[in-house]
């Protein structure tokens, strides 16, 4: 399967996305403007296109904090599970760090999704098209209802972030290691381990966007319809 979408041509298509997506080709991207910008978490329940629903935004690059201040978000806020859905739109960031951030998000039994909520020129929200990279992918995993378009998630190699993305998938120490976690985490998501082999063969300087039916395949969504959002705002105690 891996073969076949190197041959298509989607890798390449993909390498020109993530140039835009730093600002070396063409106007910087939605997703470019997070860059350095560590992951932020509100609940949204002003939504411009949807009076009643209610759902979390999370924006921003995954640090080996963020799991911890999700948490706290979630207890400041007094969060019920029923159907919340975490919005992810994120450049990804610390590998281990989003592994930490998606088991936050199964223990509370939340939803995940790709979208954008972008504030709107008159105040409130509108959900967007998102994306969702390298460690986000491996957050968006904890999601017990998970749900994407086709292209908005982006699978690399995980790299040593004191180092630049190299173009070559290098064995480094300690990699296994790091492998196998991924690997035990994403069987106890219900996802396919091969959605992890297939992410370590791409090098980390390029990104692979699958296609929906491709992320079914392989367990990684197990939704074909965007999510419902919770129709009643939790109260605040």
């Amino acid at each position: 399967m891996l073969n076949a979408l190197y041959q298509s041509g989607r890798l390449l298509v993909a390498g020109c996305m993530l140039l835009v997506a730093t600002g070396l080709l063409g106007a910087p991207s939605a997703l470019a403007q997070l860059d350095g910008q560590p992951m932020r978490f509100a609940l949204i329940t002003n939504d411009r296109e949807c009076d009643e629903c209610v759902y979390i935004r999370a924006s921003g690059d995954i640090e080996p904090y963020t799991a911890a201040q999700f948490r706290q978000f979630v207890r400041s806020h007094h969060l019920d599970a029923g159907n919340l859905t975490v919005m992810l739109h994120s450049p990804g960031g610390d590998v281990l760090a989003g592994v930490r951030l998606g088991r936050e998000f199964r223990r509370f039994g939340f939803n995940t999704q790709v979208a954008r909520a972008q504030r709107m020129p008159r105040g409130g929200y509108s959900l967007r098209l998102g994306d969702c990279a390298s460690a986000c992918s491996y957050a968006f995993l904890g999601g017990l209802k998970r749900f994407a378009e086709d292209d908005v998630l982006g699978i690399h190699r995980f790299f040593p972030g004191h180092l630049e993305p190299d173009e070559r998938v290098v064995e480094r120490p300690g990699d296994e290691a790091v492998s196998a976690l991924i690997k035990v985490y994403a069987l106890d998501m219900g996802v396919s381990a091969g959605f992890i082999d297939m992410s370590l063969e791409v090098p980390p300087a390029d990104m692979l966007y699958m296609t929906h039916a491709e992320l079914r395949e392989l367990e990684v969504v197990n939704s074909d319809d965007p999510l419902p959002l919770q129709a009643n705002a939790p109260k605040e105690r």
